[in-house]
């Protein structure tokens, strides 16, 4: 995720909301679409990773949500051998484009969440307060990407064929939906690091002092 926010950002923004064309110069001889191409691999490879190790607390929904994705990206990235065929194409690109910016924006905030959740496990109130944020977050993030998301597919309604017409929202049901179940999950830790917090404030933290200070006594 850091990799493709450093390396992407530019040229997918300047894509989606600039005046770039897939067939433009980004340096030299590379082309938008020759960046795009690579970082939608990049991207397609992230989920196929999580679909082969991470499955072990997935839900269905995200599983399915995931295998859709994959699907949509790679048919989107073969269609672009024959756009005149398949004028539909560079539409259904810049839809995964769209998506693909919302969830790299907000899985990267909660990557961070969950490498502080581990480091600082004792600080129940700090916990708490981020879960309570992530949780936001997320909701906000979902919002927005459903209003943007509905306005795109209206103005662009008449140039889909059938199936994509009926492929396009039933993959971004599935992707809300995963992002609400999500949330739904950082909720539901907010409100345990909360019963914790006000339970046993100070136990915890007393404890990983302790633990600390034995650690720096050892030989």
């Amino acid at each position: 995720m850091v990799f493709l926010c450093i390396f992407g950002a530019f040229p997918v923004f300047d894509f989606l909301v600039g005046r770039a064309q897939v067939s433009d110069i980004l340096f030299k001889r590379v082309t938008y679409g020759d960046y795009l191409f690579v970082l939608s691999h990049i991207y397609s490879a992230y989920y196929s990773f999580e679909l082969s190790f991470r499955t072990k607390f997935a839900s269905a929904i995200s599983i399915a949500h995931h295998i859709g994705l994959l699907i949509v990206i790679q048919m989107a990235l073969a269609l672009f051998g024959d756009v005149q065929k398949y004028p539909e194409a560079i539409l259904e690109f810049y839809m995964c484009m769209v998506w693909g910016t919302f969830d790299v924006i907000v899985e990267l905030f909660l990557y961070t969440f969950m490498i502080i959740w581990r480091v600082k496990s004792y600080n129940h109130s700090l916990l708490t307060q981020m879960a309570y944020v992530c949780c936001v977050w997320v909701l906000v993030g979902a919002t927005v990407e459903t209003a943007i998301t509905i306005w795109l597919l209206k103005c662009s309604w008449s140039r889909w064929s059938v199936s994509f017409r009926i492929l396009l929202p039933l993959l971004f049901s599935l992707w809300i939906s995963t992002q609400l179940y999500g949330g739904y999950r950082i909720f539901g830790m907010a409100r345990s690091q909360e019963r914790r917090a006000k339970l046993d404030p100070q136990t915890s933290r007393s404890d990983h002092d302790e633990t600390s200070s034995l650690e720096r006594r050892k030989p």
